[in-house]
């Protein structure tokens, strides 16, 4: 690349076109004054000079005229007569009309195009050097939301929606990209499934198979030939395939490991056989990550499986109590560090990428006995679930377990009915959660809590009189 060339890369004729742009396009400005900064300008001119426009534009939602551009100079105490002159050159060419002017404006479609590129390159260019400081100074934790920030900042402000424009809602989805759940009663309950840009979380108690519901999740995409990441924290990723072997074959952990010991031949022929019709598209890949990774680090792999030109539909994270939120825990609640993930998670991870995703939850240790798993059963609290789009609660008790069956809750739901519980029919032996079309109202469970309560209470008020003596203490009935 020739110096010239270089020069001319976002350098100083570059520069001074998005002062221009600034200055007399009210559109480029009023859409960009939030990114760009002075200190991206190369020499002291156009720093004070982008730096008062921009001030300028938040106080009076204009640009500043010749006249007004002349006050803030003449007010400003930190530059010497020297500069001030300079400025006064500089600022009377910039606003001079005449061929100067409609030079420096003529490729003003070209200069607004770049200008986003030209606010992330200096951005990256800061990052870069005090991410350099940070590992001169041993601060190695600072570097990468260092580089993250930079890599979000310079994007164009968002307009918003013209409420009265009929014309967009014709050809615009509420809802984008939605791919099916492995179940219709819960599908039709949720608006078809999930879309792309949004996050489900998963509550289930110890025990009760959220990892195979992961495993369900990921063979039923694979089987609408969508593309699936499926990353376990806790399982060793071959075990974790093995389990999702046991969804795709529904043929048992026992079998599967007994064919595999007798004849690696006839294992391998048998599992290819499950593959024969299925889109030649879809892919389903399971990543073993460790304990304490953040959504960056989940993001970042995301983004590098895109770069190999794979494009994930789907992230699945058994689980997210797992996880750190990326600012650390120090200083936090459980349920402010669990709620931190959640909504990075769903703005830092399936927002911004545009794809659908679910956390698998730990619920709390009363969660384990319960029918039907409330906001409450959660680890850490209900208020880590409100950044969720979708909650479901996985409910598998010991006499459930015991007879083949579950229940799941649709907790809250931005898409369609809530506060609702579905019966499953399960068989973990071949991978099978079955859920069925049978809809049990939350108030029924209440009633059952309720009662419980009552014949609690009253226990305990006669347990109490008994111990001061009282011969034939008073039944109370608390209705």
């Amino acid at each position: 690349m020739s110096d010239e060339v270089k020069k001319f890369t976002y350098g100083d004729s570059f520069q001074k076109k998005v002062i221009a742009n600034l200055i007399y396009e009210d559109r480029f400005l009023s859409n960009n004054y939030k990114i760009i900064k002075p200190e991206y300008f190369d020499n002291y001119k156009y720093y004070w000079l982008v730096n008062n426009i921009i001030e300028h534009y938040k106080k009076y939602l204009n640009a500043p005229t010749y006249d007004s551009i002349i006050i803030h100079l003449t007010e400003d105490d930190t530059l010497d007569e020297k500069q001030k002159e300079t400025l006064v050159e500089f600022i009377a060419k910039l606003y001079k009309k005449g061929s100067y002017r409609t030079k420096i404006l003529k490729d003003r479609d070209h200069i607004q195009e770049h200008v986003h590129k030209f606010c992330w390159e200096q951005n990256m260019i800061n990052a870069l050097r005090k991410s350099t400081e940070h590992a001169k100074s041993g601060e190695f934790e600072k570097i990468l939301p260092e580089i993250e920030l930079a890599t979000n900042e310079g994007k164009e402000e968002e307009q918003g929606l013209d409420f009265d424009d009929v014309e967009h809602r014709l050809n615009n989805e509420v809802r984008k990209n939605i791919l099916p759940l492995p179940w219709k009663p819960l599908n039709d309950r949720i608006g078809g499934g999930i879309g792309g840009g949004e996050f489900m979380a998963i509550v289930g108690s110890m025990g009760s198979g959220k990892s195979l519901i992961a495993s369900n999740l990921g063979v039923c995409g694979r089987r609408h030939g969508y593309v699936v990441v499926l990353y376990t924290l806790e399982l060793s990723k071959e075990y974790f395939m093995h389990r999702t072997d046991v969804v795709l074959s529904r043929t048992s952990s026992d079998d599967l490991l007994k064919l595999k010991k007798e004849n690696k031949k006839e294992y391998g022929k048998f599992i290819k056989q499950q593959f024969e019709g299925l889109p030649k598209g879809g892919k389903l890949i399971i990543k073993e990550f460790p304990s304490g990774i953040t959504a960056n680090d989940i993001k970042a792999d995301l983004k590098w499986l895109r770069a190999q030109g794979i494009d994930p539909d789907m992230f699945v994270i058994d689980y997210l109590d797992n996880m750190n939120p990326i600012g650390g825990t120090r200083g936090k609640k459980d349920w402010e560090k669990f709620e931190d993930i959640t909504l990075e998670c769903r703005d830092g991870i399936a927002r911004e990428l545009s794809i659908a995703g679910v956390g698998l939850v730990q619920g709390n240790t009363t969660s384990i006995g319960e029918r039907s798993l409330k906001a409450g059963s959660t680890s850490g609290g209900a208020r880590r679930l409100h950044p969720a789009d979708i909650v479901l609660g996985y409910g598998r008790h010991a006499e459930a377990k015991n007879n083949n069956r579950a229940n799941l809750s649709i907790i809250k739901s931005r898409f369609g009915k809530d506060a609702i519980t579905l019966n499953v029919l399960t068989d973990y032996n071949i991978g099978l959660i079955d859920i069925l079309d049978d809809e049990i109202p939350f108030i029924e469970e209440e009633q059952v809590d309720e009662k419980k309560m009552k014949e609690k209470l009253l226990k305990n008020f006669n347990e109490f009189n008994s111990k001061r003596g009282m011969e034939n203490p008073e039944i109370v009935d608390y209705d």
